[in-house]
């Protein structure tokens, strides 16, 4: 495995990379023993051999001297060409990848890239670190203002009330007061003091 100086961003990519790892694959995707007409590995090595120079082809492009003469000017050319590299070339470094172990291979450049430059990985370093804070934060909100459950709601309403009181129904005997003076309850039949006592014979008829 060769190794050189560590790709790290996709402006770092140049078409020296593209022709070298074109040609390395290339060659070994022609190079095979014969193989046998409608298998698996005939189709996978036709369709690598198919491909390949799509993505050395549409590099190119992206390394012509008028699609860099416009990016240098214009930022939205540049941007498109940026990104139109990356894509490409970590389409190319995965088809590549299964080769990654063979003697030759540049482990240090043949690889796929995530961001276009520093600034854009500084860029997604910050936008991380506030997605981070913001969730500490919810977090923390949560865990302060957390709202009980059920169970946790009938607990609390029971320990904080008050014992249970039981008050008589209105109208019922508790709620009746005695009269002024009365020392007992009249039984059954009896006629209240008040008024008199009851005569217990008719008046004999006068002469």
């Amino acid at each position: 495995m060769t190794t050189t100086e560590p790709l790290r961003y996709a402006v770092d990519i140049t078409q020296d990379d593209v022709d070298a790892l074109t040609s390395w694959l290339t060659d070994r995707l022609i190079h095979r023993p014969s193989m046998d007409v409608d298998t698996e590995e005939y189709r996978t090595n036709a369709a690598l051999r198919y491909l390949v120079p799509g993505f050395a082809g549409t590099l190119s492009h992206w390394f012509g001297d008028e699609v860099v003469e416009r990016a240098q000017t214009d930022s939205e050319a540049r941007l498109r060409r940026i990104q139109g590299i990356q894509k490409t070339w970590n389409l190319l470094a995965e088809a590549v990848y299964p080769w990654r172990d063979s003697d030759g291979f540049d482990t240090e450049r043949w690889h796929t890239v995530r961001f276009y430059d520093a600034e854009d990985e500084e860029r997604l370093r910050q936008h991380e670190e506030k997605e981070k804070a913001a969730a500490a934060e919810a977090t923390a909100f949560v865990s302060e203002y957390r709202i009980p459950g059920p169970a946790a709601r009938g607990r609390t309403s029971r320990s904080s009330s008050s014992p249970a009181t039981l008050t008589p129904p209105i109208g019922g005997p508790s709620s009746r007061a005695a009269p002024r003076g009365a020392t007992g309850t009249a039984r059954p039949g009896s006629t209240p003091a008040s008024l008199g006592p009851v005569p217990t014979s008719s008046p004999r008829p006068r002469g």
